[in-house]
């Protein structure tokens, strides 16, 4: 599988088709495996500790993208009502961890532009815990269409910096070894999918989320230089299986 944008979405639980089905298995868990469509990859500025007038600008220029592994636990429920829309929906506690990725780019000097004179790298890893709700809009045989909303808390690390110059007439910098650091942020996931049922037990889903992780960001060298920020936001597929019991 491509490792060029593989995110998760957080929230994959199987649909049932039936009221009855919902009763008999209310418990489920469910794994998967996603790939992003979309990344936003801009860092923010820096004040390093020569210059605070003029700050160096981290211009991000791509990112690897980590495998992500999602387990979820959680419990169907159904509403005492004859509608046919919106009577199904599951609970549900999902953890997803996503392996280290890279991001790198260029570093502009005191904010001039012909002063782009260094490449940088550091390594992005993040765990995700969210409480999703996943609402089933009507049953059509064996497949369900569902609407996605979660929040939670992400742990996310950056890691590893380093810079290279861009050539050898570029002296190395010394002031610029920015500290490992997890920073603890707010996450939230919309999105939508669709279940289908194989049998009493098993059901596959597929479902496009936006997730926001909140911020990520390498500890300061000095109070007046600190590390590149950025918010990381998706644009997620995902499969899924999930087993009821």
């Amino acid at each position: 599988m491509s490792r060029k944008a593989i995110v998760h979405s957080f929230i994959l639980i199987g649909a049932l088709s039936s009221s009855s089905a919902l009763l008999a298995s209310p418990w489920y868990f469910s794994d998967g495996l996603g790939t992003s469509i979309g990344y936003q990859a801009k860092d923010s500025n820096v004040a390093l500790i020569n210059s605070p007038s003029y700050p160096d600008k981290y211009l991000a220029s791509g990112k690897t993208q980590p495998l992500i592994f999602q387990v979820g636990f959680g419990r169907n429920f159904v509403l005492p009502t004859k509608m046919k829309w919106f009577s199904h929906y599951r609970i549900s506690i999902n953890y997803n961890f996503a392996s280290a990725s890279t991001r790198q780019g260029s570093v502009m000097q005191y904010s001039t532009p012909t002063m782009i004179n260094y490449t940088y790298r550091y390594n992005e890893q993040r765990n995700t815990f969210l409480l999703d709700y996943q609402g089933d809009i009507a049953s059509f045989k064996r497949w369900t269409p569902h609407v996605n909303i979660g929040a939670g808390v992400s742990f996310n690390r950056s890691s590893g910096y380093s810079e290279t110059p861009v050539n050898a007439d570029v002296l190395p910098r010394l002031n610029n070894t920015f500290a490992n650091r997890t920073v603890t942020s707010f996450a939230y996931l919309l999105g939508f999918g669709a279940s289908y049922e194989v049998n009493g037990h098993v059901s596959l889903a597929a479902d496009y989320n936006y997730l926001n992780a909140g911020k990520a960001t390498l500890g300061a060298i000095t109070a007046a230089a600190k590390g590149p920020e950025q918010v990381l936001a998706y644009q997620t597929v995902l499969m899924s299986i999930n087993y009821r019991f």
